[in-house]
């Protein structure tokens, strides 16, 4: 159940407004690239993990305060794609060894399912980890990429056939 440390990315915190005319009702900050940074002649990219939504009150969206900020982590969004063929030697690694897995979320979707899936969480031990629980752990495996594993019906809930998995994390230039 050793799993070594990943990359940790930079953070920083941020709050915004944004002006609008349209008549919609809410904003969204979709996942990804949100600010770029500058420091000694070098810039830094800054992501979110997830999209934010936020309410439009007379023609400005706020997003963040600065009592309770949006993070922005220092890297670069990415999405891998998987979709379960029903095999039990199956393996969904992501490839990257740049991944925070601190910014790691996976959710899980039928095929014929619209929308972005459940969201499932990460667990490290299987103590109180039941059958129907939509968990997932990880393992470091070689050249410093991570396997997503998930249940097998008695310590988590398993996969079905056909199932899409949309892992999303942020890539940087953190340390370990």
């Amino acid at each position: 159940g050793y799993v070594p440390r990943s990359k940790k990315a930079a953070q920083t915190k941020v709050f915004f407004q944004i002006r609008t005319d349209s008549n919609t009702p809410t904003l969204t900050l979709k996942a990804g690239l949100v600010l770029v940074g500058e420091q000694e002649r070098t810039n830094y990219l800054f992501s979110i993990p997830e999209d934010i939504t936020t309410t439009v009150v007379d023609g400005i969206a706020q997003f963040g305060t600065e009592s309770e900020p949006i993070i922005a982590y220092q890297g670069t969004y990415l999405q891998n794609l998987f979709t379960y063929d029903g095999s039990l030697d199956q393996r969904f690694i992501i490839n990257n060894s740049s991944m925070d897995y601190n910014t790691l979320s996976v959710r899980i979707k039928d095929a014929n399912e619209t929308g972005s899936g459940n969201l499932w969480r990460k667990v490290e031990n299987i103590i109180q980890v039941d059958s129907t629980d939509e968990v997932y752990f990880i393992n470091e495996v070689e050249n410093e990429y991570y396997e997503l594993i998930f249940g097998d019906g008695i310590f988590g809930k398993p996969l079905q056939t056909g199932q899409i998995i949309n892992a999303t994390y942020i890539i940087t230039d953190g340390e370990t």
